[in-house]
């Protein structure tokens, strides 16, 4: 499905952002640790959509955390973006996920706390030997509104991402006028 998407936007003569790496949480007391991969598409000169998703293993009552996302990106220089939009989490007891590992991966597996809110996030990933690859980081917070669990999660995301379709060029600063 993802790869469908990549070559329909790409086909569409705008940048479409392939992105995968590891993260880290803290949504105090528990941190936690696992694998992120996002797929951005920016149609427009700075304004795009992405989607994401996150799965860690968190700390304190040990579970997993599955996060996704979907949003608008706009980038701020070349390399650079912000994002923000809808963020939801299943958060997955330790004992649930080891009898049914695939309900829990999946979001149907019993006693899984359902929670939604909001994510903002900033990231930079300069190109490393050209257009194509970058190599980066992200600093976001997602803030779910209820009492099931912490309210917010601080994450960095170190990320990799290939990049099709038309970029930017370094002395084109996207938010300046044509």
């Amino acid at each position: 499905m993802i790869a469908w998407l990549a070559a329909t936007w790409a086909l569409a003569d705008a940048p479409v952002h392939l992105i995968a790496g590891a993260t880290a949480t803290a949504g105090l007391p528990s941190l936690g640790a696992g694998a992120v991969g996002r797929i951005a598409f920016t149609p427009f000169k700075i304004v795009g959509f992405e989607a994401g998703a996150r799965e860690l293993i968190a700390t304190a009552e040990t579970r997993t955390l599955g996060a996704v996302f979907f949003g608008l990106r706009a980038a701020t220089t070349p390399a650079s973006w912000l994002r923000g939009g809808f963020a939801h989490h299943h958060e997955t007891p330790w004992d649930v996920v080891k009898d049914d590992p695939v309900g829990a991966i999946a979001g149907i597996a019993p006693r899984i706390v359902h929670r939604s809110g909001a994510e903002l996030g900033f990231g930079v990933a300069p190109p490393v030997g050209g257009d194509v690859l970058s190599l980066g980081a992200e600093l976001s917070v997602a803030v779910m509104p209820d009492s099931a669990g912490p309210n917010a999660y601080l994450f960095l995301d170190l990320i990799g991402a290939i990049h099709l379709g038309p970029r930017p060029q370094a002395d084109e600063a996207p938010l300046d006028e044509p």
